[in-house]
């Protein structure tokens, strides 16, 4: 790789972990408690319900955020970065990671969760053996792609690729342990979030087309570029969530509303 490859995936790294630091990791760390007290009582559907849960808030934020992020990745780049040495080449290479990463969001998020499932069931082994597996798939994908034109991005794409990989065999094992998870149920909501996630991206499309959005790309208009893309992509999303009744935090409000009465 060439010379700056590695800070540049660095920084494309403190991006796509923003999402995951301040909604994922701590969604995680808070459901923890509740999961680890319904996995010791005997109604093992009480800890499935809780599972489901997490699951289904963790892919509300989690779908968006990821094409969020490939959207807004250029302007967002060159508003935090491109300063210095760190010159509008670099904004490409470090933009290129960056979407490469967010592909993988979901399954960052969602890897929180179901890590935290297992430790609550006081398996240890499994995580430990599934993040043996995401470093073996991860080296198989990455290491020849950063020989093609991805370079360093090809990290990403093998980062992205083991972690869907992880999650998919952690869901598998779920199932068997546990029985039915409920994904029918949970992939009905997934297609409903997709509807909302596709309908803020055309959204953002759309708005790149008007007249009025900057037509330079260059850092100059990298904040209005980045706050109209963000307004809009937020409005639109969580407008269809709420006419298509998936937005959970107003679910868990209305909840928590209840649960007082």
């Amino acid at each position: 790789m060439e010379l700056g490859a590695a800070a540049r995936l660095n920084w494309a790294q403190y991006l796509y972990q923003f999402p995951l630091g301040v909604f994922a990791i701590a969604l995680a760390t808070a459901i923890f408690p509740t999961l680890s007290a319904d996995a010791l009582d005997t109604n093992q559907e009480k800890f499935l319900s809780g599972l489901r849960r997490g699951i289904r808030v963790t892919l509300w934020e989690a779908l968006p955020a990821s094409v969020g992020l490939i959207l807004v990745a250029r302007p967002a780049v060159q508003l935090l970065f491109e300063r210095g040495n760190f010159k509008p080449a670099d904004t490409e290479w470090v933009t290129l990671s960056v979407q490469m990463y967010a592909i993988g969001i979901a399954a960052f998020s969602l890897n929180q969760i179901l890590s935290r499932a297992f430790y609550a069931m006081h398996d240890t082994i499994t995580p430990l053996n599934m993040a043996i597996v995401t470093l073996v798939v991860n080296l198989i994908v990455e290491l020849p792609l950063i020989f093609t034109r991805l370079k360093e991005a090809g990290m990403a794409v093998g980062t992205t690729v083991s972690f869907f990989v992880q999650i998919a065999l952690m869901l598998w094992l779920l199932h068997r342990r546990l029985g039915a998870l409920g994904l029918r149920s949970i992939g009905i909501y997934v297609c409903k979030l997709a509807i909302a996630t596709i309908a803020m991206a055309a959204a953002c499309v759309m708005i790149k087309k008007l007249s009025f959005f900057p037509r330079d790309l260059s850092k100059s208009t990298a904040l209005l570029r980045l706050g109209m893309l963000i307004t809009t992509g937020a409005t639109v999303y969580f407008g269809i969530c709420f006419i298509l009744g998936v937005n959970e935090l107003w679910h868990k409000s209305v909840e928590e509303v209840h649960q007082r009465r």
